[in-house]
């Protein structure tokens, strides 16, 4: 299967600089065979000492090429993707180190802090290891749950060593339809290093990591696609303070928490980690109605990277999410964010709403909100209600409701109480009104006329 739908996966990635070379090479000697049948003049003739010497050159030359490519690819990085943790995290090393021993493989030579929520051991090229671990997990997983985490990627990577093992495993992360015996492969690899986590830290700390690592991973997309992407769109700039932004989201505002009830349906929804979560515990009985605490202890960074290291990270992460359109050639920060850009963003999803129900485009946001809450308690006929990608809200109106009761209280005169907490707006006389509060209490059946009245605006004291 491998040979008829990817047979350039049987080769490891760090020949593939090697592999362009010498297929470069072999189009170019095709080509000087070629030219030598239609124009028998026009090279030397073979023997001479000149076709001899052009002949080394080209040999040379074409050896030299793979060795500096190889040699490239060794040592290549995704630009501004890493940050390599260094000696002044020698914690972290020592438990990377202590896990690798526990498995008995070798521990890896390089230890990086990556730009995207994930985590993943590679291999360079032959007898190197490297180890990229996301830097919000490096700053919100406790010690036992990077243990996990660890444990997971390097046995992971043990039993990627099979050519056949690893290329199945391709199939399947980077396919949209991946065949199922590249799934079947793909659940065998991955249990095998739930297995090796549980090992090292236990059944019920290894199921509680691989939940919260899933839980923070859809928290930090979510965030980049909520904050990060308006700032960076209309400020052609990235926010310097992305991760420290993100980790208050986390920490002050219980981020994961609001949003725990739609990542507990998608991880219900996936059967491979159902079954992964089974044998770990016996039972997914993690997925309740609250997420699972972090287990006992501080997180390896706890403060983050400085700032320098954030920022590069940010904006290779904001460009990776925004599919390389943006430069990004500016910096900022995400308090610094004007607010038209955040009414802007909302007033996007409004018009999205509008069309869905088929409204004019200037139609008042409280009807739209009136149509919304009608549509929704009757049963809901125009289609699928728009809903932000990995959004945290319990049921879909929430997402079509929110812009129109924005769009209505900042009419009203309500501003912002915080540029990272807009659901909560605060009136010319001090009231707060939470936005996704009421359109939680609309989408279960509230009077809109009741839920929303209409607020004075400030009075002319001039």
């Amino acid at each position: 299967m491998i040979l008829r739908r990817a047979p350039l996966r049987l080769l490891p990635a760090w020949a593939s600089p090697v592999r362009e070379v010498a297929v470069g090479g072999v189009a170019a000697l095709a080509g000087m065979l070629l030219l030598a049948c239609l124009w028998p003049g026009a090279l030397p003739p073979p023997g001479s000492p000149a076709w001899l010497l052009a002949t080394g050159l080209v040999a040379l030359a074409m050896a030299l090429i793979a060795l500096a490519a190889l040699g490239f690819e060794i040592v290549r990085r995704p630009p501004g993707a890493l940050h390599r943790l260094g000696r002044e995290h020698a914690g972290l090393h020592a438990l990377v180190a202590e896990v690798a021993a526990e498995l008995g493989v070798r521990p890896p030579r390089r230890l990086y802090a990556w730009a995207c929520a994930d985590a993943m051991a590679v291999r360079p090229a032959p007898g190197r290891r490297e180890l990229w671990i996301g830097l919000p997990y490096l700053t919100e997983l406790s010690r036992a749950e990077l243990r996990c985490l660890v444990a997971h990627e390097l046995a992971l990577l043990r039993g990627r060593r099979s050519r056949t093992a690893d290329a199945m495993y391709a199939l399947w992360i980077e396919e949209r339809e991946p065949p199922p015996e590249a799934e079947t492969v793909a659940a065998a690899l991955l249990g095998a290093a739930d297995a090796a986590a549980a090992r090292v830290a236990g059944p019920q700390t290894a199921a509680m990591a691989l939940i919260r690592a899933q839980a923070l991973k859809q928290s930090f997309l979510w965030f980049t696609d909520r904050y990060g992407t308006p700032a960076a769109i209309a400020l052609d700039g990235f926010p310097l303070d992305l991760y420290a932004a993100w980790r208050w989201k986390i920490r002050e505002d219980l981020l994961v928490e609001r949003g725990w009830h739609r990542t507990r349906d998608r991880l219900a929804r996936s059967p491979l980690t159902l079954r992964r979560l089974r044998a770990l515990d016996g039972d997914p009985a993690a997925l309740t109605e609250r997420p699972p605490p972090r287990a006992p202890g501080l997180p390896g960074l706890r403060d983050g990277l400085p700032e320098r290291a954030e920022a590069r990270l940010a904006r290779h992460h904001l460009r990776w999410w925004l599919s390389d359109r943006y430069r990004l050639p500016n910096a900022g920060s995400l308090h610094g964010v004007p607010e038209q850009v955040w009414d802007a963003h909302l007033e996007e999803r409004l018009d999205g709403v509008r069309r869905l129900l088929g409204m004019p485009g200037d139609t008042p946001a409280r009807r739209v909100a009136e149509a919304v809450a009608t549509g929704w308690t009757t049963g809901w006929t125009a289609g699928d209600p728009p809903c932000d990608w990995a959004c945290p809200h319990a049921v879909p109106a929430v997402c079509a409701l929110i812009p129109a009761i924005h769009r209505t209280l900042r009419e009203a005169g309500y501003g912002y109480a915080d540029p990272l907490r807009q659901r909560v707006l605060v009136g010319w006389d001090g009231g707060r009104a939470d936005v996704v509060s009421l359109a939680e209490a609309i989408a279960g059946g509230g009077p809109v006329g009741a839920l929303l009245p209409m607020a004075g605006k400030a009075p002319d004291v001039s």
